[in-house]
């Protein structure tokens, strides 16, 4: 069984604490860096901002339907019934479909989209 060190282990001619605060001080500084716009810090690329991807109602899958909230596996399936026989002009539109409220739809509307049908 492998033993795990103390931070300060008597035995040990360096404790393991003794460069956490220089790399902390070094992460610390290169966060600032990048958040001035400084790029490249250490060789890595600023990071780039990225935009959420939405669930489509009229033509991504039920299975997928189901990662937003309030929805499971029954009113994945009541949606993609509703699409097929009239597609969804609005996330708003989701109403139609029974057992979807105002609360459903406000909770939905900022992780979902409506493109053109897929039918």
């Amino acid at each position: 069984m492998e033993r795990f060190p103390a931070a300060t282990d008597p035995g040990d001619p360096e404790p393991r604490g003794s460069g956490d605060a220089g790399r902390l001080l070094l992460v610390v500084l290169a966060g600032a860096l990048v958040a001035a716009g400084v790029p490249h810090v250490l060789g890595r690329p600023p990071p780039v901002a990225v935009e959420p991807v939405r669930i489509d109602l009229n033509r991504d899958p039920p299975g997928l339907l189901r990662a937003l909230p309030g929805v499971g596996e029954v009113l994945a399936a009541r949606i993609a019934t509703e699409r097929a026989s009239r597609p969804f002009g609005s996330v708003e539109d989701l109403r139609r479909v029974p057992g979807v409220g105002p609360a459903l739809v406000a909770r939905v509307a900022p992780l979902a989209t409506v493109g053109p049908s897929s039918r």
